[in-house]
């Protein structure tokens, strides 16, 4: 299961405990494809409220899923809009409709930064309101947690994929320079901490090398 499909599995189990969603035994999510003309939907939804879309050259990547009954998701990352100081800025779209025959809502638009870190061709992905000493700091604090639990006989994760918000913190993927992730790890921002300060950053291995 992709990275996607298992959030919106987890979404969708949400929504079933909320009581906005049948509450099965097990909640079934597949993920489905999306056509030409949802793109083109989607991407109109998103320019409506964000015009400086108008300079992306289009969609990136996507992916959709439905869940429980006909609600269908989908998550569309766009091409990089703007550049500024080597730092690339791109939308990504988290939206749905209640059946195929309606149309996409994007309500959850947010920006996504790709970010050339040293000593690793594969540029980060960044999301959430963070400066980038304290994506620096980041990388610099959960590169040891990362590199440090690395079994026997496995390859050593050199390079920073992803940093994304996480409920009270971050989670950073790290993997190769192919951006194929291998382990996560989780960064909380210690009392008073500065997140500029790598050493104000408290780590912790989620998930280790498969």
């Amino acid at each position: 299961m992709n990275r996607y499909l298992a959030i919106s599995a987890i979404l969708v189990a949400r929504l079933a405990a909320a009581g906005e969603a049948p509450q099965d035994d097990q909640v079934v999510v597949v993920e489905i494809p999306l056509g030409d003309a949802d793109l083109r939907a989607i991407t109109l939804a998103v320019l409506e409220n964000n015009p400086l879309l108008a300079s992306s050259p289009g969609v990136k990547v996507a992916n959709a899923t439905r869940g429980p009954g006909t609600i269908e998701y989908a998550s569309v990352v766009f091409y990089p809009h703007m550049e500024t100081a080597g730092i690339k800025e791109a939308f990504q779209a988290q939206c749905r409709r209640e059946s195929p025959d309606v149309s996409w809502a994007c309500e959850y638009v947010t920006l996504r930064r790709y970010v050339k870190l040293e000593n690793q061709d594969f540029e980060l992905r960044v999301k959430g309101d963070l400066t980038i000493e304290a994506v620096h700091a980041l990388i610099e604090a959960t590169r040891t947690t990362a590199q440090s639990n690395t079994p026997a006989g496995a390859a050593i994760p050199e390079a920073a994929i992803i940093l994304l918000p996480v409920e009270d913190g971050y989670l950073v993927d790290w993997g190769s320079d192919q951006g194929f992730q291998a382990v996560s790890v989780m960064a909380r921002l210690k009392k008073g901490g500065d997140p500029a300060v790598a050493e104000d950053w408290r780590t912790e291995l989620l998930r280790p090398v498969e």
